[in-house]
């Protein structure tokens, strides 16, 4: 198992729905590299802001 990320921030429960085939290859994924979905989900959403955040930065 690989170690998680430790962050300073009190984590909160998120719930969202997906598409059946987006949670197919999430499982696979998770398998694959050996993570959790949670895990893999925490880190899309921390990349995917902050990529909004430069492009954000470029507008500017």
């Amino acid at each position: 198992m690989v170690a998680r990320k430790v962050t300073k921030n009190k984590a909160v429960p998120l719930s969202v729905t997906i598409d059946e085939a987006v949670m197919a290859e999430l499982d696979r994924l998770s398998r694959e590299t050996d993570r959790s979905r949670a895990y893999m989900v925490r880190e899309a959403i921390s990349d995917y802001l902050a990529k909004m955040r430069r492009r954000a930065a470029k507008v500017v």
